[in-house]
């Protein structure tokens, strides 16, 4: 059995990556003791083995260039005779490396995301030897001071962020120390603020007709944008109130931020306020999406900013914006009705019906007029309105000065319009009736348009 075993390796620390001979004897073992060497218990094979002549000793040495995960780490020489049983004896040798600091950042172990609003610690470990002496920390590549107005506080390897802000505190952050050895920086850690959804969807009032179905699509924004789960409850009452006590309505579909309800209001237990709510991994949506439906009893509003446009010697366009959000947003029919009226006597000519508030106005000039090659202008009034199973609203009038002219109006693929409406069989012009039965010759009032006509063809009429 060998008598003994010794390391020879420099006992000072040693510099990370300086290359360093290590060298164990043994002696006392017949045959000769054979040497293995193990560092932090893995099995070094890259060795040099010398007996002596006389037999009484061996050794064994290899070359060790140590990084700085070697410090601390145990070097251990065995010297075993294989000829006897319990014939091994060791020799260890603590390695002292010093290094430049290795850092990694992350959150802490218990945290394993930001949560808008709330605060988060971020941990810089630290290994070096020697000791570091001093550790900065950066945001967006630039050093942080402790500031309490933007929520940062750092002690030694820790940085706290209080309350979390989605506009203040996501983006890039990285810790360095310093040594005796040099500086060392962490990893860069990207930060993501998790939040629950908010709601993109602005509130929308809007009339419904009970038994009629109405779509609701509701929006959110959040982060993760994965695994959105949605909800929707009607709320009878107007006033703030419990959602949860409201009636959950089931028929909806979900893609991504996006939810889509179909609701068909059959009674008044159906009229009231629909909640739109979503939630992640971040929580519960605060602010609901809301969509507060209403039965109808009233006429709608009146068209504003009515205007003529695109006049020229044979045409012109009426245009009028809606000013009822909620009608206009319900799923309750309104038609815009334009009026054509004489200025002089204030006789109906001429009345235009369209589903949106914008009229097209054509004239047809008679070759055969009494009136041919003159210039005369006559005054006509416009009254346009809007209306609903409830009424109509208040009328908008304009006035309008054209040449002494029959008018009529065209759709825009330039076919002759249904929406012609007689008011009075000695008075109007009644486009329906002349396309069932085209005459060879119309004649009108003269009170009306002073005209006397011979020949007007349906083709004309057309071009």
């Amino acid at each position: 059995k060998p008598k003994g075993v010794t390391i020879e390796a420099p006992r000072a620390a040693l510099k990370e990556g300086k290359k360093i001979d290590a060298l164990c004897t043994t002696w006392g073992s017949k045959p000769f003791a054979k040497i293995s060497w193990t560092l932090d218990n893995k099995e070094i094979t890259r060795t040099r083995v010398i007996h002596s002549r006389s037999g009484n000793w061996t050794q064994s040495a290899f070359t060790l260039s140590p990084s700085g995960s070697d410090d601390q780490k145990l070097l251990v020489c065995t010297a075993e005779n294989h000829k006897l049983k319990n014939a091994t004896i060791t020799d260890v040798h603590r390695l002292n490396i010093h290094y430049k600091p290795v850092l990694s950042l992350a959150l802490v172990e218990n945290q394993q995301f930001a949560v808008d609003g709330k605060s988060v610690i971020l941990n810089c470990s630290v290994a070096s030897n020697p000791l570091v002496h001093y550790i900065q920390w950066f945001f967006n590549r630039k050093a942080l001071t402790n500031d309490s107005n933007q929520g940062f506080h750092f002690e030694n390897t820790t940085l706290l962020i209080r309350k979390v802000n989605v506009e203040k505190h996501i983006g890039y952050y990285q810790c360095s120390a310093r040594n005796a050895e040099g500086i060392g920086f962490s990893n860069v850690f990207h930060l993501d603020v998790y939040y629950a959804p908010v709601c993109k969807t602005d509130p929308i009032s809007f009339y419904v007709k009970l038994g009629n179905a109405v779509r609701l699509k509701c929006s959110v924004d959040a982060f993760p944008k994965t695994n959105i789960r949605f909800e929707w409850r009607l709320v009878r009452t107007f006033s703030t109130v419990n959602i949860k006590s409201g009636k959950s309505l089931n028929n909806y579909t979900t893609n991504g931020l996006e939810s889509e309800l179909l609701f068909v209001p059959r009674n008044a237990d159906d009229i009231g306020v629909i909640y739109c709510l979503a939630s992640n991994v971040a929580g519960k949506q605060k602010a609901p999406c809301q969509f507060v439906l209403a039965v109808p009893t009233d006429p709608p509003s009146a068209p504003s900013e009515c205007r003529i446009l695109n006049k020229s010697k044979y045409s012109f366009d009426v245009w009028c914006e809606t000013t009822d959000s909620l009608h206009n947003s319900s799923n309750l029919a309104i038609d815009f009705h334009l009026e054509l009226y004489e200025s002089k006597n204030q006789n109906l000519l001429l009345k235009l019906t369209e589903n949106v508030p914008k009229f097209t106005i054509i004239f047809a000039e008679f070759e055969n007029s009494t009136n041919a090659g003159k210039e005369e202008v006559v005054n006509y009034v416009l009254k346009v309105y809007a209306n609903n199973t409830y009424g109509k609203s208040s009328f908008v009038q304009l006035t309008v000065e054209v040449n002494e002219q029959l008018m009529f109006n065209r759709t825009s693929n330039y076919s002759m319009s249904s929406d012609f409406t007689q008011i009075d069989e000695n008075s109007v012009f009644d486009l329906n009736k002349m396309k069932s039965n085209p005459p060879d010759v119309i004649e009108l009032n003269a009170k009306l348009l002073d005209l006397s006509l011979e020949v007007l063809y349906l083709k004309q009429l057309a071009i």
